[in-house]
């Protein structure tokens, strides 16, 4: 009986690292394919605030700019590449919502960074802070997976 009860431990620990496993390379996945499409997303930003900078907008209203165009055009994407999930009103709210909490961590840190280094440097300062918030906030809210009974 104790033979069994090990072997049924042993196998029990073994499933648990394998699911973790899976949960971490789908985790790496997830994040690689963010890297991705949040540097294209980026690139958008960049060249946004660059263009709105250029049309005598201001610093704070070229970075919300560009960072609010860049922002649609990530939602379509981590819905579909990156989460591979259907892109939901629901999911958008949500997402436009944390956007708007990377928006003020995006500009305020912008606006801060221009006081003391060239504008786009300010700016490619505040999307590289702000990435790793908006992949957190997306991840473990917007387009978190549901729980199996197992993981509760």
């Amino acid at each position: 009986m104790l033979c069994v009860t090990s072997q049924a431990l042993g196998q029990a620990r073994v499933t648990a690292f394998f699911r973790r496993a899976r949960r971490s390379d789908a985790l790496s996945g997830r994040f690689t394919r963010y890297l991705i499409v949040g540097g294209s997303a980026a690139i958008i930003d960049l060249g946004g605030f660059v263009l709105f900078l250029q049309g005598g907008f201001s610093t704070m209203a070229a970075a919300a700019s560009g960072f609010a165009i860049a922002a649609v055009y990530n939602f379509a994407l981590s819905s579909t590449v990156v989460f591979q999930v259907a892109p939901t009103w629901r999911r958008l709210v949500m997402f436009m919502a944390f956007a708007a909490v990377g928006l003020v961590v995006n500009t305020g840190v912008t606006s801060l960074a221009a006081i003391f280094t060239p504008d786009v440097i300010a700016k490619i300062i505040g999307i590289l802070i702000t990435f790793g918030v908006n992949f957190w906030m997306n991840n473990s809210v917007v387009f978190r997976a549901p729980r199996t009974s197992s993981e509760r």
